[in-house]
């Protein structure tokens, strides 16, 4: 009985040291395995791994470190002799290949992944997916638009730009969305902070281009040329805050003959179009001192024929400018052609006297 009891005795001890045998001690190390997936990254195109004390930020001392270049959109390497604890580690793809090789850091355009609280307790693999990556400096726009009488299904197209750009530069970001009930809303993700100018519009008339949406005739435009972007933003276009597009032409009239205080009246047509066309764009101004200065406004990019009217004895409708006799008359030859804000002039010998005989 004596000797049974010693032989569990001694099965036990056996047991325990087996145990400790297997327990991290604080001067075991250990091989960290790094793979990492990210569809659409250039062969060549380096990562850059840290492990750091736990709390440190992104740009904390490195205690060890890695640097691997993918291949097929995936790159994997290994990390020796890490003590075994806790740290944070941080992981970025140089997307612009700027990094700086002796501390290597993310800048825009850059994704990066991050564990803080990362327990080493052996030989590990830290594996990262297409879907865990961020985009670096990247911030989420929401934006509500609102705008009464458009119908439903209208789309609604934005696109930010370089600062200083005009709309029909290259889009750096941009989405559309679709109206019901008054309103649409869309989002624009991972956008680096920055300042851009930012266009959006409304397509009334449904015939922008997906590829490129731009504005035409009556569609309505919103524009900020100084966007900020800093954070997450939450926007709201307000129904007050829509324009018609278009184009403004003023013209410089000279006096044809006596014409103080009597008003000159412009409109545009279709091209090819008469005195007797449906008037798409009109405008009205009175003569002082010789000269009147005539606006029209919110004119679609296009091709148009052009009318004038002095009203010398002060009996046209603006609804139709139709002369009579002894009023002035001005049909530019060649029509008025519209890509801009256009300035044009009529001098005094340009008029002819309307007469009926």
């Amino acid at each position: 009985m004596g000797k049974r009891v010693k032989q569990i005795v001694f099965m036990m001890i056996v047991l325990i040291v087996i145990m400790l045998s297997c327990e991290t001690e604080p001067g075991d190390v250990f091989t960290i395995t790094i793979t990492a997936n990210k569809t659409g990254v250039t062969d060549g195109t380096k990562a850059y791994g840290k492990i750091i004390a736990p709390g440190d930020g992104p740009e904390g001392e490195a205690l060890y470190s890695i640097e691997a270049v993918f291949t097929d959109g995936a790159v994997s390497g290994t990390i020796p002799e890490v003590p075994a604890g806790t740290y944070s580690v941080y992981v970025f793809i140089d997307v612009n290949d700027n990094a700086d090789t002796a501390k290597p850091l993310p800048d825009t355009g850059d994704f990066v992944f991050s564990s803080e609280d990362y327990e080493v307790t052996g030989d590990q693999t830290v594996t990262i997916e297409d879907a865990d990556w961020e985009a670096y400096n990247a911030y989420t726009i929401s934006v509500t638009a609102l705008k009464s009488g458009v119908s439903d299904g209208i789309k609604i197209y934005t696109k930010m730009v370089e600062h200083g750009e005009e709309p029909d530069a290259a889009a750096l970001y941009s989405a559309e969305g679709t109206f019901s009930g008054g309103s649409a809303t869309f989002t624009i993700s991972d956008v680096a902070g920055g300042t851009y100018a930012a266009y959006v519009m409304i397509d009334i008339n449904s015939n922008a281009s997906v590829s490129d949406p731009l504005p035409d005739g009556h569609d309505y435009v919103f524009s900020d040329e100084d966007y900020e972007v800093a954070e997450d933003l939450d926007e709201t276009i307000e129904d007050s805050d829509w324009i018609i597009f278009g184009y403004t032409l003023t013209v410089n009239c000279e006096d044809p003959d006596g014409a103080e205080g009597i008003s000159v009246y412009g409109m545009l047509v279709e091209d090819g179009g008469d005195q007797m066309s449906e008037i798409l764009y009109a405008g009205e101004a009175v003569f002082t001192s010789n000269t009147a200065e005539l606006i029209i406004e919110n004119i679609a990019p296009g091709s148009y024929e052009g009318f004038y009217l002095v009203d010398m004895n002060g009996n046209a409708l603006m609804t139709d400018f139709m002369p009579d006799q002894d009023d002035y008359t001005f049909n530019p030859a060649g029509g008025v052609e519209i890509v801009g804000d256009a300035v044009d002039t009529i001098i005094s010998s340009d008029w002819e006297i309307f007469g009926i005989f």
